[in-house]
């Protein structure tokens, strides 16, 4: 199962795929090179795209597409945009 990204508000939800990497070569748990806490940067894939069905702000917009960095004392948690 890949792993996902969900936004949710009222009626409003989108999901799509977050794609997981480390000093970019693809996290996936099918291989065993890359422990998942080892992760460094994530791709939410489609976010941009599926944000702009429900708004026209090209800051936001701009802000949730490309590469984000996440945090070395994080784990799952605090992601940054690269």
């Amino acid at each position: 199962m890949p792993t996902t990204w969900s936004f949710e508000n009222g009626e409003t939800k989108l999901n799509g795929e977050a794609i997981l990497l480390k000093d970019g070569k693809i996290w996936h748990p099918y291989q065993t090179k890359i422990k998942s806490h080892e992760v460094n940067m994530v791709l939410f894939s489609g976010l941009s795209s599926k944000l702009s069905r429900i708004t026209n702000n090209t800051d936001l917009l701009k802000a949730t597409s490309g590469f984000f960095r996440i945090g070395s004392g994080c784990y799952g948690g605090r992601i940054n945009k690269v």
